[in-house]
């Protein structure tokens, strides 16, 4: 939708999508793409409102919470094959792999101690909570950089199945017309006190996330853009690129400046929040309450 929480009204992931909300799959099934949607967790499914403006929406059994890449990639490359091909195409592959439980394929097992790969092949919240109970709370060392492995091997077992999904189109489609999209919602943390978590991290590991372009016509490979962008970029500048001229974006969190640091004013989150520690080089300062008097000013500057 390219919009915030606050805008769009989903604060967790229990919450519908509201039908009235434009996502970026309408607006290119309105303008003759075929679009198609094949998702890896059952959180993103046709009740919560995911499958809007996709003709082919294909998520996780009713029976199951997730599925591996391997079975998305397959069926995606699977409905592309069966479509016209001079129909444009807009085509969402979501996976969902680099999260617990970790348990990557035998063949992305590596570098793992021999005698917890044994004892431990995956790890699941209910493991962790179980070992840190036999241990006064603690996670010991050896078992924290044997998750840390089993979650590398979870993201290379990704990127595996990622470079099988542009082959497919490749070969299928072709990749010199087609805009190639690549980005995830949040990462893992593994430091700061805070391990196999994401929903209450700030931290790198948690919030930096990737966002990767490619389209030839467009921009060289290789070049990197300096300055700060977000999520709730990507639907307008995929719109642009696709010759759709993106619908004006009115956010209701206002920014204001006090005393040369920038704050975002009415957050949708806890209001009794004051002020979380910030380099303001890299960060924004968050508050809960802010002053009425302070003006807001009318764009952003370059962060």
């Amino acid at each position: 939708t390219s919009l915030y929480p606050r805008e769009h009204g989903v604060l967790n992931n229990t919450m519908n999508l509201p039908g009235a909300s434009e996502t970026l799959a309408e607006r290119l099934r309105d303008a003759g793409y075929r679009t198609g949607a094949f998702v890896a967790v059952r959180l993103l499914s046709e009740e919560a409102g995911a499958a809007q403006g996709f003709a082919t929406f294909r998520g996780v059994e009713a029976n199951r919470n997730h599925r591996n890449a391997r079975k998305v990639v397959t069926e995606a490359l699977d409905w592309l094959r069966e479509q016209p091909k001079q129909t444009p195409f807009f085509l969402w592959v979501h996976l969902f792999d680099p999260h617990l439980p970790y348990r990557p394929p035998p063949k992305f097992q590596r570098g793992l101690d021999p005698q917890l790969a044994h004892e431990l092949p995956g790890l699941s919240w209910d493991r962790l909570i179980r070992i840190a109970k036999s241990h006064e709370g603690d996670i010991p060392s050896k078992v924290l950089q044997h998750a840390l492995s089993l979650y590398r091997g979870e993201v290379e077992f990704t990127d595996h199945w990622v470079g099988q999904l542009l082959t497919g189109v490749e070969r299928i489609r072709g990749l010199e017309d087609t805009i190639v999209a690549f980005t995830a919602d949040h990462g893992e943390c593994f430091d700061h006190g805070v391990y196999f978590e994401h929903a209450d991290c700030l931290y790198e590991g948690a919030i930096r996330i990737p966002m990767i372009l490619r389209h030839p016509a467009s921009f060289p490979a290789g070049r990197r853009w300096r300055g700060r962008v977000s999520s709730i970029d990507l639907a307008p500048t995929l719109l642009e690129m696709a010759g759709r001229k993106p619908r004006p974006i009115i956010l209701s969190a206002a920014v204001v400046t006090i005393a040369g640091a920038y704050f975002f004013q009415g957050l949708p989150y806890n209001p009794n929040l004051l002020e979380l520690q910030a380099d303001l080089r890299h960060r924004l300062v968050l508050v809960g309450s802010l002053s009425p008097e302070m003006r807001p000013v009318r764009e952003f500057t370059t962060w």
